[in-house]
This record gives C-alpha cells, structure tokens and sequence, in this order.
C-alpha cells in the first residue's frame, strides 16, 4: 500500500514497493468540494493534463548475490559503486522520513530523536568506509558525503527548533548536540565548509543539484509516447476533405448554372473558409475523443538505461468523470459528504504491464507525485474578519479571527492486482486545501474490498 508525506506546500508524494506482478492497475479518484460544482470549467485542461501527477522509479534494496561483495574490492568497480552508494542514500532518506513523521504525528520524543541520531552516524559511518581513490568516484564520493552531512544537519537543526525541544532529556540533546559538532568539524578536516557555507538559498539549490546528480543512478529511464496522435491527424485530415468535397460540389455547382463572378460568390466562399476554421478543432477534438474513448493517452516504456532491455511498460489515462461511472469500491469511499453528479471528478488510472522488472533481485520503489498548485490558485488570498466576544465577562474585549478560504477534497486511490487473486484495496486520504497550499492531510483506514463483500453476502 501506499505511504504519504508532504514534498512541499503544493506537492504530495505517494510512495510504495511496486509489487512483482505482470499487470497491476492504480486508480486515483480527486473528489472535489461540494460547493464547487464547475471545477473542470475553472481550472484549465491543460493544468490537468501537463503536470500535476508524476511517476517516478528507483531501484533500491541490494541483491542477495551481491550482499557478499559489499566489503570486498568488487563493490568499488563502476558502475556497481554509484548505484549501490546512490540506493544507501535514498533508503537513508525514506528512514529519515519514517522518524519525522513520526515526529510530526505524535510530537517530539526521547525514542524517536535517538533513533534519528543513531541513523545519521551509522549512515556516516557506511559511507566513510572502504572509499574508492580513482578520480571519477572521488568526486561522487565527495557529493555524497556533502549531501549527507548537510541533509544529517538539516534533521538535527529541525529538532532543536522543535517547540517540544525544551521537555527532552539532557541527555538525548547532548547526543543531538555532539553529533553537530562532530560534523562540524570532520567539515573542516574535508575541506567541505566552502560548499556548505553562504546564502542559505544558494545551499539548499546546490544540494538539489546534488541529490539529482546522486538520484540519475538508480531512477529508471523512461521513454514517453503520446497515443492517439495518429488518430487526432486522421480525424483532421478527414474534415478537411469533407469540408473541401462539399466547396468544390459548390463550385462546380455554379459554373454550370452559368453563374459569374460576383461580391455574393466570393462572400460565401470565405464563408466556407471560416466555418472550416471554426469548427475543426471542435470536430476534431469531439471526434477523436469519440473514437478514443477508454483508451490510454500516454505509454511509458521504463528501463535501467537507454541501453538496457525493457523492465516494465506503463499505460496512462487522464481524464474528469461523472460520479455514476465510478466503480461500487469508489463510491463506497469517497466520502459521505459528496453527492454531486456532475462531471466534476479528476481521475487518473496507471496500468503496468511487466515481463523484466520480474527478474529484478531489488525492489523498485512507486513515487506519484500530485500537485495542487493549479487547485490553490483558484482560492482567494483574502482573510475574512469573524468578530467574538465573551458576554459573561464585563471586561471582555471584542476580538478577531482572520477566516482564510478553504477547499477540502477526498483522495481515492485503489490497487488492483489483475494477474493474481488479491483482492482489490481501497485506500483515502481527505485534504485540506488553502492558496498558500495542502495545510493538512489525514489518512483514512486502508479498506480490503474482500471483507466488504463478504460481509454483504
């Protein structure tokens, strides 16, 4: 099943281990408010379509014939050395993520705070040992170590500036604390103070850069390609010639009725050209809508490199739907509150369909990226006042509380397993949706269709 946490303001990422199947199917369903009934006329197609969902693929976990080569000297050969270094990190970064929405859900504690303090020096420790000389791995080495030690900071400085910070005990700020200078100054033995320090803006956009730069060896490559193209230009193709049939049985019409050249003729000409315009793109758009229906929009083809034979293939469909088309797990879910049967539903559906990635000793990690940026925009930034006062208390003051706009949404996302006998899992999350960004996100139980059933039968 899928985790959740916030990437940013805007941006939610979903992440899961894809499971060794041929054919599995996820399908997103973004219920939105109830008193927005004309959000697909409000929010622009093209904000839909382009970017708001991403699906990203790494390779993580080490094989189990290769367990035994990560002490040996084979373990510094390329590019064994970069994927193996660069899978240490992004699980390093999944754990740090664990503790701190842990952190974030039950408030800071002694356990969680140790933990984190003793990831971070084993992780250092991992990665500061058996360390290859030759030139190309030195300069990978360096932005890994860099990386770590300004992401390991980043983590300790986040708990220090915890409101809770004050309630640890000694101790455990000590370890926090220690840990801090220690890297501060092995900083200072590498020569690393000259990256890590200035604007804080400059820093973080380089550690982007070097998390990119660390994330290329184990992301998957994906070829993309645009269905339907052929189709759209068939369709256009189509009315032209109709269009141009139907002038030219005009022309010849004429020229046999003994018909000059007149300001009439040439008027109803243009004519002709102007409604070829004006209707084409509407047509065409109808029509190849018409005839692609149900079918995917996008197919990605997802390898190791570009030279690498194929692991796995993935079908998209984007499109806005009717509440009554959507599946009896769907409606059960989506949320008591949504009663609205216009076509006001974002959905998204990913079939993948895979023979290689079978194979694969590692796991490969799901990452949907879902931005509500085009959603936010569409909310006021103004505050509206709400005045309160206490009548009982002859000194009471009037007071007031500044009430921004807000949007609350249900996410749906189901799982389905088409090649095996798992039954189908429901999983729900409702939003809570400002301009400045998603200020909330609350996870609901995860729903084994299975057992609904059983309990209607």
């Amino acid at each position: 099943m899928f985790s959740q946490k916030n990437k940013s303001e805007y941006i939610l990422e979903f992440i899961r281990t894809l499971p060794k199947s041929k054919k599995t199917v996820a399908s997103l369903y973004l219920f939105p408010p109830a008193d927005v009934e004309h959000l697909p006329e409000q929010l622009n197609h093209a904000d839909w379509n382009a970017r708001p969902v991403d699906f990203r693929y790494r390779i993580l976990g080490t094989p189990e014939d290769k367990k035994q080569h990560l002490e040996q000297p084979v373990s510094l050969l390329s590019p064994h050395y970069e994927t193996l270094r660069s899978t240490w990190m992004a699980t390093f970064q999944r754990n740090i993520e664990k503790i701190q929405y842990q952190i974030q859900q039950s408030g800071l504690a002694e356990q969680p705070v140790s933990r984190l303090v003793l990831l971070c020096k084993s992780f250092a420790k991992r990665i500061r040992t058996h360390v290859s000389n030759e030139p190309r791995q030195s300069r990978y080495q360096r932005q890994l170590d860099v990386y770590f030690s300004w992401l390991a900071e980043q983590s300790m400085l986040a708990l220090i500036k915890h409101s809770d910070w004050g309630k640890l005990p000694e101790v455990t700020k000590i370890e926090v604390i220690d840990f801090l200078r220690q890297e501060i100054d092995y900083r200072k033995v590498q020569g690393y103070l000259k990256e890590l320090d200035g604007r804080s803006a400059r820093v973080f956009y380089r550690m982007q850069l070097y998390r990119r730069f660390l994330d290329r060896f184990i992301l998957l490559k994906a070829d993309v390609v645009e269905l339907g193209h052929i189709a759209r230009r068939s369709v256009k193709a189509l009315i032209t010639m109709l269009v141009m049939s139907l002038f030219t049985v005009f022309i010849f019409y004429f020229r046999d009725s003994g018909y000059s050249l007149s300001v009439g003729l040439i008027l109803t000409v243009a004519l002709v050209y102007a409604l070829r315009d004006l209707l084409r793109d509407d047509l065409v758009k109808v029509l190849t809508d018409k005839i692609r229906q149900d079918k995917a929009l996008w197919k990605l083809r997802y390898r190791k490199s570009t030279k690498d034979p194929l692991l796995f293939q993935q079908f998209l469909w984007r499109s806005v739907i009717r509440y009554e088309q959507l599946p009896e797990q769907v409606k059960n879910n989506s949320g008591k509150w949504f009663f609205n049967a216009d076509k006001n539903i974002f959905f998204l559906r990913s079939v993948m369909e895979s023979e290689g990635h079978l194979n694969l000793e590692e796991n490969v990690e799901e990452s949907i990226e879902i931005d509500f940026k085009p959603f936010a925009d569409l909310l006021s930034t103004i505050k509206t006042p709400v005045y309160y006062y206490d009548i009982n208390d002859e000194q009471s003051k009037v007071g007031t509380h500044l009430i921004e706009q807000r949007h609350y949404y249900n996410l749906v996302l189901v799982i389905e397993d088409l090649k095996s006998k798992e039954p189908v899992k429901v999983q729900r999350w409702k939003l809570t949706l400002t301009a400045e960004g998603v200020v909330q996100c609350t996870t609901g139980r995860v729903i084994d269709s299975s057992k609904n059933q059983a309990s209607k039968s």
